[in-house]
Order: C-alpha cells, then sequence, then structure tokens
C-alpha cells in the first residue's frame, strides 16, 4: 500500500481532469464517444510533458510536481485569455497570446526552479495523488449518474405506456389518415417580437403561409422558456407536472425528462393507429429519436465519430477553454487550419442543409407516417446568411456561448438574416409536401421558445398549421403547442381531449417542473 501512495499518478490525474469536467458539464449536449480522442491526447501529452521534465529536473516526483503545474496552466490558458479579452491597462491590450504565454513561462520556470531546490517530495506526491483522484471520480460519477438516469431500463416502470384505444382514438373508417409533418425551428419567435426586437417585418412569411392554407397563431406562445422542457411538454401534449403525477421524480433536474422525450406519447400513439415515424438528426441528444422506422442523417456510424477530418463539437470546446486557442486566432489567417477547426460547424450547418434537402423527398415514403424534425436555426450560432451562403466564423463554433454574436446588433442582423433564408426554403419545401402528398397531410410549424436573450420576449413563438377539411376550426389565436396534438387528436381521430389552458412558464432550466406564469408582452394579445 505504501508503494502505491508512491506512485507518480498526479500528472495524468490532472492531465484527464478538464477533459472529464468538460464532458461532465456539458453531458447533456455531447455523447461521451466524443471525449475518447481528448482523453488519448490528454493522456499523451502528459506523458511527453513528464519524459521532458524528467531529462531536465533528473528526478521522476519533481517531474511530476512540474507536469502537473504544466497540465494546469495549458487547460486553463483559454478560460484566462476569455476573462481578460477587452481589459486594458494603460491603454495596453492584456488578451496577447505572447503576453499569455510569456506569463505561463515565466510561472512554469519559477515553480520548476523551485522543486529543483526540494529534496523530500513523497509527501506532495501522496497529497496530490489523493486530490487528483477525488477530482476525476467526480466528473465521472456525474456522467455515469446522467446515463444511468437517461438509460430505458432505469425509467421503464414510470413511463406511462398509453394506447390509442386509452384515449378513446383511432383511424377513420374506411378512409386513409394524412401524414403529420411536425416541424419545429428552434428560437422561431413570433412576428411582433422580431418586429419589436428586430425592427424586422415577417408578414410576408406569415401572408405567404396564410395564403397556403396555414392557420397561424398570432398570439401563440410557447408554455416552457427552453428546448428540453419544450419538447417534452409539446409531444407529450401536457404540462410537465402533470405527466405523471403519481411517480416521484429522482432529481427535480431536466434530465427527467429524457425518457418522457425519447419515449413521449405522441409517437406512441401514432405508431399504435398504423403510423409509420421518420426523424432527422437534429444534433441535439433529447431530440434525436433514432428509433423510429426511418432515421435520416449525414452520418450515422460511431466509428465515423472518431475518424472525421477535423475536430468534433466537444473538441472544439476543449480547444476554447485551453491553449488551443491560440492556435484558432493564428488559424484566421490560415483557410487549410481553419476548415479542420470550424470542423464541428460545418456538420453542424450541414446536418439542416441535409435535413431541408430530403425532407420533401419523404412523401414518397409508404404512410401514413409521422415526420419529425428539430432544427437548431434560428438559433444562434447563426450558419446561414440571408441567401444560404455560409456565415464565415471569428471565434470558435460552440451552442451554448456564441461569442461571434455577443453584441445585440450582431445577433439581430444574423437572427434576421437566417430567419429570411428560413422562409425562402420552408416555402419550397411546403409546395413541394402539399404538390406531392396523395392525401393532404397535416403540417406543423413551430417555434420551441423564444428570443432567449430579450426579457418578456422569450416565450412569444412562431405556430402555424395546416389542418385540412376544416381542421382550422378548432383553433384560436392564442392556441400553444401543448394543445397540438390533442386539437389533432381531436379533429382527425375521433378523440374527445381536453383543450388545456395555454399557459406560458417561465421556470429555470434545473427546476423544469416549476411553472411561473408570465402575461404576454404584446397587449393586444392578453386575453382578458
Amino acid at each position: 500500500m505504501k508503494k502505491l501512495e508512491g506512485w507518480i499518478l498526479h500528472p495524468f490525474l490532472f492531465g484527464i481532469y478538464p477533459v472529464v469536467a468538460l464532458l461532465a458539464h456539458n453531458i447533456r449536449q455531447i455523447v461521451p464517444l466524443f471525449g475518447l480522442r481528448s482523453l488519448f491526447f490528454a493522456l499523451v501529452l502528459t506523458l511527453v510533458t513528464l519524459l521532458v521534465a524528467r531529462l531536465v529536473m533528473g528526478n521522476w516526483r519533481k517531474a511530476a510536481l512540474v507536469t502537473t503545474l504544466a497540465m494546469l496552466l495549458f487547460f486553463t490558458y483559454g478560460r484566462l485569455f476569455v476573462a481578460i479579452r477587452g481589459i486594458y491597462l494603460f491603454g495596453f491590450k492584456l488578451a496577447r497570446h505572447r503576453l499569455l504565454f510569456g506569463l505561463f513561462g515565466v510561472i512554469l520556470i519559477g515553480f520548476s526552479w523551485m522543486v529543483y531546490k526540494k529534496k523530500n517530495l513523497l509527501g506532495w506526491t501522496r497529497t496530490l495523488n489523493l486530490i487528483g483522484i477525488i477530482a476525476v471520480l467526480l466528473p465521472v460519477f456525474q456522467i455515469a449518474w446522467y446515463e444511468i438516469r437517461t438509460s430505458y431500463t432505469y425509467w421503464q416502470e414510470s413511463i406511462p405506456q398509453v394506447s390509442a384505444a386509452d384515449l378513446g382514438l383511432s383511424l377513420p373508417p374506411g378512409e386513409s389518415p394524412p401524414d403529420i409533418y411536425y416541424i419545429v425551428l428552434d428560437t422561431y419567435t413570433r412576428a411582433d417580437a422580431m418586429q419589436v426586437n428586430f425592427d424586422f417585418d415577417n408578414s410576408v412569411f406569415i401572408d405567404a403561409l396564410t395564403q397556403k392554407g396555414f392557420y397561424v397563431a398570432a398570439c401563440s406562445r410557447s408554455n416552457f422558456a427552453s428546448t428540453y422542457p419544450s419538447f417534452t411538454s409539446f409531444l407529450n401534449f401536457n404540462y410537465l407536472s402533470d405527466l405523471n403525477p403519481e411517480f416521484v421524480y429522482p432529481t427535480g433536474k431536466v434530465e427527467d425528462l429524457y425518457l418522457y422525450l425519447q419515449h413521449n406519447l405522441a409517437m406512441q400513439i401514432l405508431t399504435d393507429l398504423g403510423y409509420k415515424t421518420v426523424a432527422f438528426d437534429s444534433g441535439y441528444s433529447p431530440t434525436d429519436f433514432r428509433d423510429v422506422d426511418y432515421y435520416y442523417s449525414p452520418q450515422t456510424d460511431a466509428f465515423g465519430a472518431l475518424t472525421i477530418s477535423g475536430l468534433n463539437p466537444f473538441e472544439v470546446i476543449l480547444m476554447q477553454t485551453s491553449a488551443g486557442a491560440s492556435l484558432y486566432d493564428y488559424s484566421l489567417n490560415r483557410p487549410d487550419l481553419k476548415v479542420f477547426f470550424d470542423y464541428s460547424y460545418i456538420l453542424y450547418r450541414n446536418r439542416m442543409a441535409y435535413a431541408m434537402d430530403k425532407l420533401p423527398e419523404t412523401v414518397s415514403l409508404q404512410g401514413p407516417k409521422f415526420v419529425f424534425v428539430h432544427l437548431l436555426a434560428p438559433h444562434n450560432p447563426f450558419a446561414f446568411g440571408e441567401n444560404g451562403e455560409m456565415i464565415i466564423r471569428q471565434f470558435p463554433f460552440t451552442l451554448d456561448d456564441d461569442r461571434d454574436v455577443a453584441y445585440p446588433k450582431d445577433y439581430a442582423a444574423g437572427y434576421a438574416a437566417e430567419v429570411t433564408y428560413l422562409n425562402t426554403r420552408f416555402q419550397s419545401i411546403f409546395d413541394q409536401i402539399l404538390q406531392n402528398s396523395p392525401i393532404p397531410p397535416i403540417i406543423i410549424v413551430q417555434g420551441d421558445h423564444g428570443i432567449p436573450r430579450i426579457d418578456s420576449w422569450h416565450l412569444p413563438i412562431l405556430n402555424a398549421y395546416y389542418l385540412p377539411e376544416n381542421g382550422v376550426q378548432s383553433l384560436y389565436p392564442t392556441v400553444s403547442p401543448v394543445n397540438t396534438f390533442r386539437v389533432i387528436f381531436n379533429a382527425y381521430f375521433g378523440g374527445q381531449l381536453e383543450i388545456l389552458p395555454d399557459l406560458a412558464c417561465d421556470s429555470p432550466e434545473d427546476d423544469p417542473f416549476h411553472c411561473v406564469v408570465v402575461p404576454d408582452p404584446n397587449p393586444t394579445c392578453i386575453v382578458p
């Protein structure tokens, strides 16, 4: 046991800790598989640094201490660089790579000299080994617990199993049921919200939808303020607190919704009614439905995720927080390197372009079918200009903190341009679906929430319905997505489902079951 305590483990533990911790922090959006190459890189970097330090220091324990500090400096470099960006001292810009590398070099050399003079470092080795083990185990446990909580076997007894007959639903006798296209455009807000906040007139698109036969709910709002709770509510056509009143949620956090979303009632019931299910790769794991009859993705194999010719989404985040941030800045003047560093952004853009290209082709699939599309647009990072051109990025790609549109005017311009392109594409897509469908289909196009960075306007959404054979008679200006499938099931499958109050809930993401009702910011939309 004493020999084990003296083993040199801490450089490798502190080398992999930033990778594991970052993976745990982003586990809701990132597949753990994407972290494998980063772990390998961290281990190799640690080993090489340790060997070089051993040649210089002449002692393994001294070399290990220097290596541990080097790993900490390497993986915190990007965070410090971002923190001091925009700070000037006597007119001198502090966020300069040469300055920061010089500072880190002085720290590392000074520390190495202090370590070189030390005699007995066994106590330091034991202490750092213990700290490193604890530090790594905490995020590993967090990742494992998330995977357990989002596994079907863990939740199997709590997920409601509801048949069409349970809700009094059945196919219309002697008729072929319509195909159903459910399209959610992430962060697509209402026309009045665009006008007030971005000075953008979206009436041309709204008028075009109306002319095609869509009903556009002029005062619609999302039932929840973020994507995860919104989709869970929409596809289970209920408020979160009523999904399963008898089940006590184990953590009260958003992860508890995963299986309710992946095994949602809308897909259960439509499958029971004989519908084939079709889904597109969304790039967002909670809405990435792979257990369907037809799954469309530009890349579906796990091996491909490890052999792509550029950085995957997790590696991009890791690069931003480490000394790799300096390489991205260098790549701005090197197109060959920029393609490598922006590979995740290119995949992100291509995934959406692929979905828009392939969506009209699903008409030819043997019906009836339920087609689900979640497009991460016009959510930033913006990938399309107003004519569909690729947006050239100045900062590394990330879904959480897009520094390319850190200023409101940049966000407004990017949002308006992407909406303009989406409007053009989806008018064409809807025309193709309507023209090529042998039976008039049902088409729903909605936003999942409004503009997240603008108070009181984070809930108004686009909410448009193409409901053939007088289905629009059940609609009204404030109809919200929680009632979408209730309206459809009642109008086309003989249902008598209650139409719920259209509540817009403002709840923290880590407490999605708590609903604080928010009034509509447009006074003309407030129901007396």
